[in-house]
């Protein structure tokens, strides 16, 4: 989500100051409050750092702690004594998937996992401790990141090794979303002056995982097998099976998100893998 804000904020007309982790350490307050020496009303801090790996977070909860807890208190600590507006990214892990319908802004959270966990408590913090808080829920999020070291679902499928099986859930329900259509309407919400508080910025629709498969497969004419897979996900770690995001609040001002095989088509396209 980081490159995409920045080329979205930056079309907005935003002078952007990106920070990789080398520039800026978001466990150390002090470091992040001498990145936002001098910004101020009108700016904007966009936390869109994370501990993703949900596996890893349930084998070294205290790295996933330090990234999504300390590091967004410290970002919202910042932000607040700049008088900034605080961004935050979080994630449909934060409800536990029993729902079996969409998820909306209004739906009570009960993550099921560690990373779950950690991602609800940085909301919970971000609200409490910024006033002016956009909280940005996305899910199953594909994108450019040069240099990123864990591709994203379809970017495996895309290095699939031809004539390979691939089996896929078949069963539950997410929202593939394309990192840059959540940043533009991310950015649409602060050029609307849109009211502060949680948002769900995922693409429209949802889908199984084997239907996303089938989808990036059939778009790229790839030569592999995706198949629905004949067990049920594994039991070690604990994950909702239903957390597609659908949103009540972007109608209120005035945004529609696109559907999500708009964005993955265009994903596709960007990549140069779209079968025409």
């Amino acid at each position: 989500m980081g490159r995409a804000m920045n080329d979205a904020l930056s079309r907005l007309g935003f002078q952007v100051h990106p920070y990789d982790r080398s520039g800026c350490d978001i466990r150390s307050l002090d470091a992040l409050l001498e990145c936002t020496r001098g910004l101020g009303p009108g700016d904007v801090v966009v936390n869109a750092a994370a501990w993703t790996d949900v596996k890893a977070a349930e084998q070294e909860p205290g790295e996933a702690f330090e990234a999504n807890v300390l590091g967004s208190m410290n970002i919202a600590i910042a932000a607040k004594r700049a008088g900034a507006a605080c961004i935050y990214f979080s994630t449909d892990y934060v409800f536990d998937g029993r729902k079996e319908s969409a998820y909306v802004e209004s739906d009570p959270p009960n993550p099921l996992n560690a990373y779950g966990g950690t991602k609800l408590a940085g909301e919970a913090l971000t609200c409490s401790i910024a006033p002016q808080h956009y909280v940005a829920r996305v899910a199953t999020v594909f994108g450019r990141a040069p240099g990123r070291q864990r591709l994203n679902f379809v970017d495996k499928l895309l290095t699939t090794a031809p004539g390979a099986k691939v089996e896929l859930q078949s069963e539950g329900s997410i929202s593939p979303t394309y990192a840059s259509d959540a940043a533009e309407l991310t950015g649409q919400l602060l050029a609307k002056q849109a009211p502060y508080g949680v948002y769900h910025l995922s693409n429209a629709g949802a889908c199984t995982w084997y239907e996303l498969g089938a989808e990036v497969r059939a778009s790229c004419g790839l030569d592999i097998i995706v198949a629905r897979a004949d067990t049920s996900p594994s039991a070690d770690i604990r994950r909702p099976l239903y957390s597609a995001l659908a949103s009540e609040r972007l109608a209120v001002v005035g945004i529609s998100p696109k559907p999500w095989r708009d964005g993955l088509r265009r994903y596709l396209q960007l990549a140069g893998r779209l079968r025409t």
